[in-house]
């Protein structure tokens, strides 16, 4: 069976905001899960030690717990559809491309092992 991808916990991104979000902030990783206990939401302190130190890796948080931390420490996700493309203004837009099977096979296979 093909392991579960989640867009929130494999983005390095996410991860690094909230791990330099919390050192800007200085609080310890027991800080974190005693304020969210404080605001009646669970954060396993050995799950987001995981999380912190390897991002997606087994044990970690799930995907909503991500969100409850970076939208807590005042970090706001956006998730963006399509490729970043430079209009004519010099503005980047994201558009869905025409669809090519072989490029989606590709990025498929990349992605979830498939053939």
């Amino acid at each position: 069976m093909a392991k579960k991808f989640s867009v929130i916990k494999s983005d390095e991104n996410i991860r690094k905001a909230i791990v330099k979000r919390l050192e800007e902030l200085e609080l310890s990783q027991q800080d974190v899960v005693r304020d969210a206990a404080l605001k009646g939401y669970k954060i396993p302190s050995d799950m987001l030690n995981r999380y912190l130190k390897q991002g997606d890796a087994r044990g970690t948080l799930r995907e909503e717990q991500i969100v409850w931390l970076a939208l807590r420490y005042g970090i706001y996700l956006t998730l963006k559809i399509g490729k970043p493309v430079v209009n004519e203004n010099n503005k980047v837009v994201y558009e869905i491309s025409p669809y090519n099977e072989a490029e989606a096979l590709g990025v498929l296979s990349r992605i979830f092992k498939v053939k």
